[in-house]
């Protein structure tokens, strides 16, 4: 597997390249994620495109556009500080590595 990151590819390396299965939109703006991945799917990448949101309203907007995996960096860093805090809490001390 390639991976790509903090570069740009030319584009007709980016969708005619059989060794990309999983693409990253990890900009801050819902249009340029969007608009990317219409671009890539209209380039024919039929492989899978995960993206981060960071409001729950461009959930949906990314749904829609069809990306395939979303992760909500507020709601996952709030869960994960969660669980460490009951962890601390329950006089257990910071979780394992492994576990954090």
């Amino acid at each position: 597997m390639t991976v790509a990151a903090r570069f740009c590819l030319p584009p007709t390396r980016l969708t005619t390249s059989p060794s990309f299965s999983l693409i990253l939109l990890t900009m801050p703006d819902l249009e340029t994620k969007r608009r990317s991945l219409e671009y890539l799917r209209k380039r024919g990448y039929s492989g899978v495109v995960a993206a981060t949101s960071y409001f729950p309203e461009e959930d949906e907007v990314l749904s829609q556009a069809g990306v395939n995996l979303l992760f909500n960096s507020f709601i996952e860093a709030g869960a994960r500080l969660a669980r460490l805090g009951t962890h601390v809490l329950a006089g257990l001390g910071p979780l394992p590595e492994a576990e954090a």
